[in-house]
């Protein structure tokens, strides 16, 4: 007895087997109708999808916390981003914050003088001081808020009490914390104006009273960087360092070529300021010192004996004491004796002329800019596929010593190095972009032999 084993076809089987028996219009209206499908399909779903609106932005947590619950008790949809933004229904944003607005929730409730809309008769003189604080506090958030790419403003004000019992009167002050959008960036302009809009509101205060921070700590601008002009020793440092740093780099592209080679340029300030003091002697166009009195002796000698050693000569040198000895001077000069002819009676005849003088003393104070230039350092760095022999590097050094005011004498250097240039992250970048260029036309091949096989 033989068993003969028949297979019978199975459902996947009967629906290839007919769609293989069907003929080419019929499979390209299949491939058609399936393709429209799906694009209706997506579309009903895209259009489907709610417009999402940020409702607050840059919240707190214990904003989002009081928001996020009241959304609950609403049963409103919404999305909490990491950034603290709620995102809700477009169509419903006017209305949610209606209701948020009605429950005291909206981001946008600083205190201003709206305070003193509401007339209390048991105020005391406290409370009204207080109120008018943290009105003024508010309203100048709020007019601080308005700069482009400000998010959130706290203004702390510190204004001391007028006291008629001492004559000392405390200066008030001023600090300002600024919560930046992302990306956003205070001007040093910015940073002034902030200032000057704060002193002028607050009366005694002066700009050198009121600091700028942000939120991370920062400081941003303080008001005795208005008294001297400038930025921080800091950022004076860096912009000169950029400055110097670029005429670097144009000098080295020019050279070796763009990408091919890196400058960097570093810049010292003096911190400290510094006073010499030095002592200066004034004198008049001689070099002597200034004639106080002009005094002159004569003296005349008629001697009763013979000189020992017959006719004799002598003289009295002129003389003058140095600046650095006694506030007045004598220079003297004395007129020539000698002896008689006939050699019976010395004789002799002298004239002594006294000058002092005065030398004037000046003292110098010289006050160093405390943004002196101490030191400028140059590291200068080719890629090893430069071919620069030792005369290139010595002559590259010179040119971007002098681009960037090298001074031997102030302790400056400038160095030269040839190393190479680590190229793996380019090459994938390159090869990533080849990828990249090649994948539609993969893709179409690829939709081209489905569709082939599909036929």
């Amino acid at each position: 007895m033989t068993l003969v084993h028949v297979e019978h076809p199975t459902n996947n089987n009967r629906v290839f087997n007919r769609l293989k028996n069907l003929s080419t219009s019929w499979k390209v209206g299949i491939v058609a109708m399936v393709v429209t499908l799906v694009t209706i399909t997506a579309g009903v779903l895209y259009v489907s999808q709610p417009n999402l609106k940020p409702l607050a932005t840059g919240l707190s947590e214990t904003q989002s916390s009081a928001i996020v619950h009241k959304l609950d008790e609403l049963k409103i949809n919404y999305k909490l981003t990491e950034g603290g933004t709620i995102l809700v229904d477009g169509k419903e944003l006017s209305r949610i914050r209606r209701e948020l607005a009605g429950s005291g929730l909206t981001e946008d409730n600083e205190v201003g003088f709206a305070l003193f809309d509401r007339i209390n008769l048991q105020m005391t003189e406290f409370s009204e001081q207080v109120n008018y604080l943290r009105a003024l506090q508010g309203e100048l958030s709020e007019t601080i808020k308005s700069l482009p790419g400000v998010a959130k403003v706290r203004v702390h004000l510190n204004i001391p009490k007028a006291s008629l019992l001492t004559e000392e009167h405390n200066v008030p002050t001023a600090s300002v914390m600024v919560t930046l959008r992302p990306g956003a960036r205070l001007s040093k302009n910015q940073c002034r104006g902030i200032l000057k809009l704060v002193a002028s509101s607050v009366e005694g205060m002066k700009t050198e009273n009121v600091t700028l921070t942000d939120t991370t700590g920062n400081l941003l601008y303080t008001g005795e960087e208005e008294l001297s002009g400038g930025g921080t020793g800091a950022e004076a440092e860096d912009q000169v360092s950029k400055q110097l740093q670029r005429s670097a780099q144009q000098v080295l592209d020019n050279v070796v070529g763009p990408g091919r080679g890196v400058a960097n340029v570093r810049v010292e300030f003096q911190k400290d300021v510094r006073k010499i003091e030095k002592t200066v002697v004034e004198t008049n166009k001689d070099g002597k010192g200034f004639e106080r009195s002009h005094k002159t002796t004569s003296e005349d000698y008629l001697g009763t004996a013979k000189s020992a050693g017959g006719p004799q000569e002598a003289a009295v040198a002129n003389v003058t004491v140095p600046p650095g000895g006694a506030p007045a001077n004598t220079a003297g000069n004395a007129t020539t004796v000698k002896e008689s002819a006939d050699g019976n009676k010395p004789k002799y005849r002298q004239t002594l002329d006294q000058v002092e003088y005065e030398y004037g003393h000046r003292t110098e104070t010289v006050q160093e800019d405390p943004q002196r230039i101490r030191r400028v350092t140059a590291s200068i760095v080719i890629d090893g596929s430069v071919k620069l022999d030792k005369a290139g590097q010595d002559a590259l050094q010179k040119a971007i010593s002098m681009a960037v005011g090298i001074d031997n004498d102030r302790g400056d250097e400038c160095s030269v190095q040839v190393l190479p240039f680590a190229r793996e992250e380019e090459a994938k970048a390159d090869a990533a972009a080849a990828a990249e260029a090649s994948t539609p036309q993969d893709k179409k091949l690829a939709i081209g032999i489905g569709a082939g096989g599909l036929l």
